[in-house]
């Protein structure tokens, strides 16, 4: 049976029990957030949702729908809700799913100026806890946020290995990579959407054009028409995951800004991750991909191939992960002067985002102080107790208890997995192209269905 990844996030994970599941890189839209007003509609969302504190004195609070009102339809809350509430209706309302904001009753969120900060998070600790083996194919998977939210959901009970399968198939030749890179400031969305920003994008088209580009390229969508009807080269969307086509490219070119926005202030906050951690799970990520689309993507290839970043800091990461990954030990930066923007400077951002507080305790540390708040809410009532449960997945619905949680297994740079103990083993039922095998003594389930995703990250105790 095959899924889409938004098949798979919306998918009761109770359904695939004694099934071998497999997916080819990390699914899309496993991490929302984003800021909100809510306005005179304030009134409609606590008819809407309940809000339940999961921690004592904390920040985050679980949105819980009602069960006593009728609740809309995905249709109905794309044809109806404003814009920036679609993505926030359609996770609360999700089954799977488990979404917090950073307000303890709707009424504070009246009036105009009010923001209400959310996110939600997916991870694959529901499918290990049913599935017989849940399998993810992704270079990027140990950078990802869903890599993240799974290590942060409880610490050491999901353990991940790392295999690197390269060793398997092993690439027969070392190519030598040149990544040309245009300026020395950071590009954005915002700054290639201002006069001198798009002056520095038609500069480097031009640069195509003289010397005669005619490899694969994108972008972002704002900076793609400066792009198109000056060169050769074959345009393609910018997320390029998984596509075989452009094998045969020696040379690629991707302009390309995916870093934290405001929006992800939710998520800083409640991972404790820096917005570092996000430009490499996005942007960095997104590169990669994109550049292994053509011919360095065959194992055999010893020819140059050639790369077309941005900027400078681009340049740099992409190279040290090359070298890094064993792709080649003779990759090149070229700074490309003759686009003369080199040395044009960025104004300082004007926009301030929301403060985040950054947790800096260790796992070890996040984990013994979220022992510590386990054994006061045991005196909390059972209201606030069952909250708990919920939002760290420790919950349990009607019947019986699930099996064990899968433990995790990062097999290779390309693959993470998950495996599982068979429980009544039978003769060729453990089979998959992932090569799989049967551990020994997974480790007990701190898990439960209704949320498979992470926890707020614990409040410092007052003493």
């Amino acid at each position: 049976m095959i899924v889409t990844h938004e098949g798979l996030l919306g998918l009761d994970p109770t359904l695939l029990k004694g099934w071998n599941t497999a997916t080819d890189e990390v699914p899309e839209g496993g991490m929302l957030s984003g800021v909100f007003k809510a306005g005179n509609g304030w009134r409609t969302m606590a008819d809407l949702y309940r809000l339940v504190p999961v921690n004592v004195g904390g920040s985050w609070y679980l949105v819980v729908p009602r069960d006593d009102v009728e609740l809309p339809t995905i249709g109905e809350v794309i044809s109806d809700a404003a814009e920036a509430l679609v993505a926030f209706h359609k996770a609360a309302l999700c089954k799977t799913r488990a979404v917090y904001v950073d307000i303890a009753d709707w009424q504070k969120a009246k009036g105009t100026k009010k923001k209400v900060r959310w996110y939600s998070c997916w991870s694959p600790t529901g499918l290990a806890e049913h599935a017989t083996s849940v399998t993810f194919a992704g270079a990027g998977m140990l950078n990802s946020l869903m890599y993240h939210v799974a290590r942060q959901a409880h610490p050491g009970s999901t353990p991940f290995e790392v295999m690197n399968i390269s060793e398997r198939e092993p690439r027969t030749a070392r190519p030598t990579v040149l990544i040309y890179y245009y300026t020395r400031h950071l590009g954005a969305t915002t700054w290639w959407g201002i006069d001198e920003g798009s002056r520095c994008l038609v500069a480097i088209s031009k640069h195509l054009e003289a010397i005669g580009f005619d490899g694969y390229w994108s972008g972002n969508d704002v900076i793609r028409p400066y792009f198109r009807h000056r060169f050769d080269g074959v345009e393609c969307q910018p997320k390029m995951a998984g596509t075989n086509t452009l094998r045969h490219h020696t040379r690629c070119a991707y302009f390309y800004s995916n870093k934290a926005q405001t929006g992800d202030d939710a998520i800083l906050e409640a991972l404790g991750l820096a917005k570092d951690d996000i430009r490499r799970a996005r942007e960095d990520e997104d590169i990669v991909q994109f550049v292994f689309r053509g011919a360095l993507r065959n194992g055999h290839f010893s020819d140059t191939y050639e790369i077309h970043l941005y900027s400078d800091d681009q340049a740099e990461r992409l190279k040290d992960y090359l070298v890094a990954s064993g792709i080649s030990d003779d990759v090149r930066l070229v700074a490309v002067e003759a686009a003369g923007i080199m040395d044009v400077e960025r104004p300082e951002s004007k926009t301030v985002s929301q403060t985040v507080k950054i947790d800096p305790l260790t796992f070890k540390q996040r984990e013994e102080r979220r022992k510590a708040k386990d054994r006061e809410r045991m005196q909390i009532n059972r209201d606030r107790k069952r909250a708990a449960k919920v939002a760290s997945g420790t919950a349990r619905g009607p019947g019986r208890p699930p099996k064990s949680a899968v433990p995790v297994e990062v097999i290779a740079t390309d693959y993470l997995e998950i495996r599982a103990q068979e429980t009544q083993p039978a003769e060729g039922q453990l089979f998959t192209d992932f090569h799989l095998q049967t551990l020994t003594a997974p480790p007990a389930s701190h898990h439960a269905q209704r949320s498979k995703h992470t926890a707020p990250p614990s409040e410092p105790s007052s003493t």
